[in-house]
């Protein structure tokens, strides 16, 4: 057995020749703090928050396996304080489910707990579907009416073009001026003379 471990780890458990006596030197050598294991159960327990990736029940039945951990380290948590820390762990939107529990006289178990939060949820992503419903319900006149004004602006353009505003006709390349061609321009024609007088 000896043979088999790390040089490392073999200078600091003690030897013995009784194979039971090593075994168990080795297992305390490695066995994690009974304080340090409750403290990090502790800590998790107060600080989870349920993120709303999975479904709440996952979420609290997470909690009540860490609570299970802490019972089976001697720690003593009752079913109300799970209850109170399973509610704490819930975001805002279950605001009101929390205001509920406060309100009552009655202390719920963590399956009354679990059947509440559960519909609840359905409540929550139910309203969210009709928000997003709506909202792209609503956004699609607008898309419409941007359209709408596109297709107007080209009529109010094309009626500006008729009321005079704007010049009508093709731009001469010569003299950059509307109404006319570069074969009828005036400038052209007195360029062409001159080339014409030349050759």
């Amino acid at each position: 057995m000896k043979r088999s471990i790390f040089p490392s780890v073999e200078g600091s458990i003690t030897t013995s020749e009784n194979a039971k006596d090593f075994l168990k030197s080795i297992g305390e050598f490695f066995q994690e703090s009974k304080k340090a294991e409750i403290g990090t159960l502790m800590g998790q327990l107060i600080d989870v928050k349920y993120n709303g990736e999975d479904c709440v029940m996952t979420h609290i039945l997470n909690m009540l396996e860490i609570g299970n951990k802490l019972k089976a380290l001697n720690v003593n948590v009752d079913e109300t304080m799970m209850v109170h820390f399973a509610i704490n762990s819930l975001p805002n939107v279950f605001r009101h489910l929390k205001s509920t529990y406060v309100a009552q006289k009655e202390i719920w178990t963590i399956i009354d707990l679990i059947s509440i939060c559960v519909q609840e949820e359905q409540n929550v992503r139910k309203e969210k579907a009709e928000e997003h419903v709506n909202f792209v319900h609503e956004a699609k006149p607008k898309a419409k009416e941007t359209v709408k004004n596109k297709t107007t602006g080209k009529k109010n353009k094309k009626e500006e073009d008729s009321k005079g505003l704007n010049p009508v006709g093709l731009k001469c390349f010569i003299c950059r001026k509307f109404g006319h061609m570069k074969i009828d321009c005036r400038r052209g024609s007195k360029a062409r003379g001159c080339q014409a007088g030349m050759a």
